[in-house]
């Protein structure tokens, strides 16, 4: 019986290991099959990219490792505005305002090549608000080296984690073109908001972005350059009437919050902006001390669009010349010694949105010239010598809404539409005068 239960299992053993035989391994050598030109072709081509995407490509990435970073000389290289709009009026970083923490070495590539976004800034040094317990908190987790802590700001060094699989993209919504940043990167000091950066302008040379909070209340604002790039400066023209504005109007004797005197280059001056071309287009000097006439050369500043000469000791010659800036929007000149008659000339300014001569000696009646300025928005006349009547033409400005006329001595009434215009935009609007000039005083 155990002889017959052996042979048994001995067969099924036999028939087993015949059903399931292993083929022995070939150990000798084979010749390596050569690719063909298609599959070869196909592991040399480069990543498809969508042809919409292509000259983003183009210039983010660049050749030889473009480096992008933040652009110190140009104000507002960091900036706050509300969400609801494209101008940063919250807050603006003036030129060089971080110098010393660290945030200007930061530089940016991105490479197609896997999609890689790379950031090289002395270990990552972060420059924010020190009331922002969360983010301080998770630069702690990380064992970041406090660098600075002064002035409401602190900087760490920071050795970020799984920066080898940092990445980026593009998409696009609405028409507008975002750069998505992917696996916890971030541009700059900005981290771990989870924002999307709109881009606003791309060239060869610059990179300009607006990041919108989740709750798209805030908008934060960057500017970058090319490392190596030095954007152009204004003209000599232009930088002659500059400064002829500092040596004719006292300017030895202006406060010092000015870089007039300076060595730099005009676009980094204080007080001004010069934009991506090299054109001046908004001076400020309000409140610096300028006394007597405007040079004549003011006439060179063609491409100012916002210009604050405002609470000085200006007097009223050569200012008809300010009537040849036919790009300015803005024009402050309140509270100067200025008087004699408006300037007719003021009526070229085809752009002008607001007109600021308050608390001057102006005298005569507002001219009909201006009745060109169909595009302006607020008028501030009041505190001057002012007579005659109040033009009825003021109607025909569509966006006219604020207007101020108290302290002068005009003869009549408001008339009664722009009146009940005006009185509808109460009380968001700017619009006073005198009793003896309202339409309904009776």
């Amino acid at each position: 019986m155990k002889k017959t239960i052996y042979l048994l299992v001995l067969f099924i053993i036999t028939i087993s290991c015949t059903k399931n035989e292993v083929e022995p391994i070939d150990t000798t050598e084979k010749p390596t099959e050569k690719p063909t030109e298609e599959e070869t072709e196909k592991e040399t081509e480069e990543p498809t990219i969508e042809s919409w995407k292509k000259p983003y490509f183009d210039y983010l990435v660049g050749s030889d490792n473009k480096m992008w970073l933040l652009d110190k000389g140009n104000r507002g290289h960091i900036a706050i505005g509300p969400g609801e709009s494209y101008e940063p009026t919250w807050w603006v970083c003036e030129i060089d305002e971080f110098e010393g923490r660290g945030v200007y070495d930061d530089q940016m590539s991105f490479s197609i090549e896997d999609s890689l976004f790379s950031l090289i800034n002395n270990q990552s040094t972060l420059v924010f608000d020190d009331s922002d317990q969360k983010n301080r908190s998770y630069y702690d987790s990380l064992g970041g080296k406090l660098l600075i802590d002064e002035n409401n700001h602190i900087t760490y060094e920071i050795d970020f984690p799984n920066t080898n699989q940092w990445k980026w993209d593009l998409y696009k919504e609405d028409d507008k073109v975002f750069l998505d940043f992917k696996n916890g990167a971030f541009p700059i000091y900005h981290r771990d908001l989870n924002l999307s950066y709109e881009i606003t302008l791309l060239n060869e040379n610059e990179l300009e972005l607006r990041a919108l909070s989740n709750n798209k209340t805030l908008a934060h604002y960057f500017i970058f350059k090319r490392d190596g790039y030095t954007r152009p400066d204004v003209s000599t023209e232009v930088k002659q009437a500059l400064l002829a504005i500092y040596n004719e109007m006292d300017g030895p004797n202006w406060n010092e919050d000015h870089d007039f005197n300076s060595d730099k280059p005009v676009r980094e001056w204080r007080n001004l902006k010069v934009d991506n071309n090299g054109k001046l287009i908004s001076l400020n000097l309000s409140g610096k001390g300028l006394k007597g006439n405007i040079p004549s050369s003011i006439s060179h500043l063609k491409d100012l669009k916002f210009l604050y000469l405002n609470d000085n000791e200006i007097t009223q010659e050569n200012i008809s010349l300010i009537g040849n800036l036919d790009s300015l929007e803005i024009l402050d000149l309140s509270n100067n010694r200025m008087e004699g008659t408006l300037p007719t000339s003021f009526s070229q300014l085809s752009k002008l949105i607001t007109l600021k001569l308050s608390y001057n000696q102006f005298s005569g009646v507002i001219p009909n010239e201006w009745s060109n300025l169909l595009t302006l928005n607020n008028l501030l006349l009041n505190d001057n010598q002012l007579e005659g009547e109040i033009p009825s033409y003021l109607l025909n400005f569509e966006e006219f809404w604020s207007f101020k006329i108290e302290n002068n001595n005009f003869s009549g009434v408001i008339p009664k539409d722009l009146f009940d215009k005006l009185k509808s935009y109460a009380p968001w609007n700017e619009f006073t005068y005198d009793e003896k000039n309202d339409p309904y005083k009776n």
